[in-house]
């Protein structure tokens, strides 16, 4: 299949600037919209699909189904996944050092296993096989995956997607920008937190074991 555009489906917390950057430097600033913010991605909810066309990367904090719905099936779609534990500490310690994001009062008067546990259950922190499929289904997820309508890869192998990525659409592979690298820091009572984590967020976990595993088999057939 001949892909007309690439779209991010950008998993808060993932290296996204990052990945943004290289896309930028491969296509062009131009060529490229990120929609991050929340009033930028109201905003795409409003844009018609003809406005995106003269876009060759379009990315955002937006669900694949949002995305494949206005820009339809002939784009590349792919995401970042990341160690949910690594994921979870790298998001709470960017809002306790950050006054100006809405839950930093609520962070700095709770533990990290406190705060999880509320923004868990007020389903802010989603997980991240939410931003893949309508259903936060693992098996429609696999399916996505495995018949290529998404292309997935894990944090510490980005470089050898985003090069996939450059090559498919005829371009030379760029150096990976890197930016806003979280300081992950030993939080208190580690083990526990560990635990709860990958209780909460276990879909996730398993569709990255599900990533590595594709990787490995194909490592060990060539």
């Amino acid at each position: 299949m001949t892909f007309k555009r690439v779209v991010h489906i950008h998993i808060p917390k993932t290296a996204g600037t990052s990945v943004t950057l290289y896309m930028r430097k491969l296509f062009g600033n131009a060529n490229v919209a990120h929609f991050g913010r929340r009033d930028k991605t109201a905003r795409f909810r409003q844009l018609q699909a003809e406005d995106l066309m003269k876009y060759k990367c379009i990315g955002g904090h937006l669900t694949y189904p949002i995305l494949r719905e206005k820009i339809g099936p002939d784009a590349l779609y792919f995401t970042v996944l990341r160690d949910p534990f690594d994921l979870y500490l790298s998001y709470f310690s960017d809002i306790i050092h950050r006054e100006s994001h809405p839950l930093y009062q609520k962070a700095n008067q709770l533990t990290p296993l406190g705060f999880l546990e509320y923004v868990a259950k007020e389903n802010i922190l989603k997980p991240q096989i939410s931003y893949l499929s309508a259903e936060k289904s693992l098996d429609q997820t696999i399916e996505f995956i495995s018949e290529k309508k998404i292309f997935a890869e894990t944090l510490p192998h980005v470089e050898t997607l985003l090069d996939f990525i450059a090559h498919t659409f005829g371009k030379q592979p760029v150096v990976l920008p890197r930016r806003n690298a979280s300081q992950r820091s030993a939080a208190p009572d580690e083990t526990k937190l560990r635990e709860v984590v990958d209780d909460v967020y276990r879909a996730d976990h398993m569709l990255i074991a599900y990533i590595d595993k594709i990787r490995n088999s194909l490592t060990t057939a060539g």
